[in-house]
């Protein structure tokens, strides 16, 4: 939930910057790199605590024929694709507004579209640091002005 009002509020944030000063932009900028950082930190606490509870309710169902791998393997999943989203948006000189992120097993997917060559190289190589070796990143990022 707070993942989607920001990721709505930075576009709207960019757009009154946009008819501000630099002074007033860069102090938008700074409010929303902080706001990003604030969401890495808080999806951190959430995959571990995440793994925690699978793990102690691992250890509760045995038996039950509730499949607990799974239900973590798609927390873990969904942790990934919001830490490379936290990632992508805190990264400045990159538009996200037209940017998707999809983990499809070991695979991070970059869909959309970005402004130009520079913040697609960017977004990827981003996007591969915030996923983690386990991950491969496929970037299928349309370059539209």
């Amino acid at each position: 939930m707070k993942t989607r009002i920001f990721l709505i509020g930075v576009p709207i944030v960019a757009l009154l910057a946009a008819g501000c000063t630099d002074q007033s932009r860069d102090e938008y900028s700074a409010a929303g790199h902080e706001a990003a950082q604030g969401i890495k930190t808080d999806v951190a606490v959430a995959a571990r605590a995440t793994k925690a509870a699978a793990s102690a309710a691992d250890n509760s169902l045995k038996g039950d024929g509730v499949d607990l791998h799974k239900m973590a393997k798609n927390a873990d999943l969904a942790m990934v694709a919001t830490k490379v989203k936290a990632e992508l948006v805190a990264t400045q000189n990159l538009d996200t507004s037209r940017l998707k992120v999809d983990t499809v097993g070991h695979t991070v997917e970059l869909k959309g579209s970005v402004p130009d060559a520079h913040q697609k190289a960017l977004a990827d190589e981003k996007a591969k640091s915030a996923a983690g070796a386990d991950y491969t990143v496929k970037d299928e990022l349309a370059v539209q002005p």
